[in-house]
């Protein structure tokens, strides 16, 4: 702190780094809880599916478009989580070979990859959720724009990990050896 209450500019910087870190761990924490919910509710409904198709005879015509519905969702929030966690499938055939100064470049690269596509990709299921708005799905009642949802909301996850990762310089090399490999 400086005198008459000012605070370093470094002060600052730090304190907004940790409010950003905190932020990403809690959307992170969250999207892990929402698909274990969503895993759960998938699980409860495809087992009732299967009980009244063998207990009473027929089945509840719109459990499996709710349960598409929540597979789409438990994928595409997924991938959002995968990046925050940096648990996304890297391939490091080459990145291994390479001195680390390359590796890194390399790895910032794929962030900076992942962060385009993140948005173009929100942006084009914001754009569908739009067009599709008055359309109706043939069981549930649902509106189809609501299938694009997840995409809009997993994809923007990716950009806002992705984004995170490159400003503060968490690269998935550096978390990625925090993962203890299972024994073979």
């Amino acid at each position: 702190m400086l005198e008459h209450g000012k605070i370093r500019p470094s002060a600052r910087l730090s304190r907004a780094r940790s409010t950003i870190l905190r932020l990403d761990r809690a959307i992170a924490t969250g999207e892990e809880w929402l698909g274990m919910f969503l895993l759960a509710m998938l699980f409860i409904l495809l087992v009732a599916q299967v009980l009244f198709r063998f207990l009473v005879a027929t089945s509840i015509f719109w459990i499996e478009e709710v349960a598409r519905l929540g597979l789409i969702w438990i994928v595409l929030i997924g991938v959002g989580f995968g990046v925050a966690r940096s648990a996304h499938i890297v391939v490091t055939n080459l990145t291994e070979r390479l001195p680390d100064r390359w590796t890194r470049s390399m790895e910032q690269a794929g962030l900076v990859l992942m962060l385009v596509v993140g948005v173009v990709l929100a942006v084009a299921s914001g754009e569908l959720m739009q067009a599709l708005s008055g359309v109706k799905a043939s069981s549930s009642g649902l509106s189809r724009s609501f299938y694009f949802l997840p995409g809009a909301i997993g994809f923007a996850l990716v950009a806002f990990h992705s984004a995170v990762r490159l400003i503060m310089g968490s690269s998935p090399a550096h978390r990625q050896s925090q993962i203890k490999e299972p024994a073979v």
